[in-house]
Order: structure tokens, then C-alpha cells, then sequence
């Protein structure tokens, strides 16, 4: 175990449970987040798209956790390595999916694709106040995956990268939607099976 990640274990054990509701609260509370995009109006007008936009950004980060995180790798979770717990509880099969955080994950999803939706939707807005966006959406992950850490169930890399594939994944499906716009002749989104995962692309001449 490298050095960084194992500053987790400064945390006491003891309020594992607690810090790990909260984090469940802050998932629950984040994911609806986008709903309070349709308070704008104009974008309240494209509600089916954006709420299919913001369906496809969970998938894809989802996906990417099933396929190449946890489904992929065995990684303990800070918890198995706590002596004063017992070995029933350690060694339960969940223990295993450590790497990455998919509560991070997931709320940078949300926070993220909000805050690119709205930078879209507002092009005349001022790069600080667009920058500001998005320094906002960093907030609610960033306090799932530290009381994630908390409650022992991730290190900070497991964090770190969870935060990543969800705030990639948030930015990029609307990205892509705008740019297959502009450009009628692109057709290109995430396709994804229980088999695979990919993008699908379509060049119109």
C-alpha cells in the first residue's frame, strides 16, 4: 500500500457507520441535483433531452465503474485492515470493490453535467462565472468521497479516481450532443451492453 492512501487509517474506526450514511445522504441528495436545471426556463423547454443527456452520463460512468473499476479490480477497502473488527465483517465479498469510488462517481456526475448544462445553455456568460460552475460541482463529490474515506470503505486514490470518471463522464455526453449539433452530419454517442461498452460514431456525406 503506497503512502498517500495509507493516511485513511487516521480516521477513527469507530465512526465509520455514521460518516458512511452521510455519504449515502450526500449521493441521494446529489443525484437529484439536475432536476433544478428546469427552473430555467430555456432549458426547462428541452427537459426530455436533458433528462436523457443526464441518463446516458450515469450509464456511461457506470459502466466504466462495472467494466474497468470494481468488476475489473480486487482491491480491498480500508476496513479489511482494521484488526479491531471482526473477521466475519472483513471479509465480507463487498470488501473487495474498493477501487473506485462509484458514490464519488456518481455524484460528480450530477454536479458536473449541471454545471456544463448551464455553461451551455448561458454562452454568454463570463469565463469566471463558467469557471465558477464548475468549481461549485466540485464541492458535493469532494464531501462524498472524503466522508467515503471516513467511513473506511475507500482510500484517496479509489476517490480521486472516482471523481475523475464521474466528472469526465458529466461533461462529456453534453459535450458531445452539442457538438453532434453543430455539426449535422456527426451522429455520436455511448453505446453500451452488457457485453460491451464503446462509442458508437456516424458520418453523414
Amino acid at each position: 500500500m503506497n503512502a498517500f492512501d495509507r493516511w485513511v487509517f487516521n480516521f477513527d474506526p469507530n465512526d465509520r457507520k455514521q460518516a458512511q450514511d452521510i455519504s449515502d445522504l450526500g449521493l441521494r441528495a446529489s443525484v437529484l441535483l439536475p432536476i433544478a436545471l428546469f427552473i430555467d426556463k430555456e432549458i426547462r423547454k428541452d427537459w426530455l433531452d436533458v433528462s436523457l443527456m443526464y441518463l446516458q452520463s450515469q450509464v456511461l460512468a457506470l459502466n466504466i465503474y462495472t467494466y474497468l473499476g470494481a468488476g475489473a479490480f480486487d482491491r480491498y477497502r480500508p476496513v479489511t485492515y482494521v484488526e479491531e473488527l471482526s473477521v466475519e465483517y472483513r471479509s465480507e465479498s463487498n470488501n473487495a470493490r474498493s477501487f473506485f469510488s462509484g458514490h464519488t462517481s456518481n455524484t460528480a456526475v450530477a454536479t458536473f453535467f449541471a454545471a456544463q448544462v448551464l455553461n451551455d445553455y448561458h454562452p454568454h456568460w463570463s469565463t469566471g462565472k463558467k469557471a465558477l460552475m464548475y468549481g461549485l460541482a466540485a464541492v458535493p463529490p469532494a464531501f462524498v468521497g472524503y466522508y467515503r474515506m471516513k467511513g473506511y470503505k475507500h482510500f484517496p486514490t479509489d476517490v480521486m479516481t472516482g471523481f475523475a470518471v464521474g466528472a469526465a463522464s458529466g461533461i462529456l455526453i453534453p459535450y458531445l450532443h452539442k457538438r453532434s449539433q453543430r455539426r449535422s452530419n456527426l451522429v455520436y454517442f455511448p453505446l453500451i451492453n452488457q457485453d460491451a461498452m464503446g462509442l458508437y460514431l456516424e458520418a453523414r456525406f
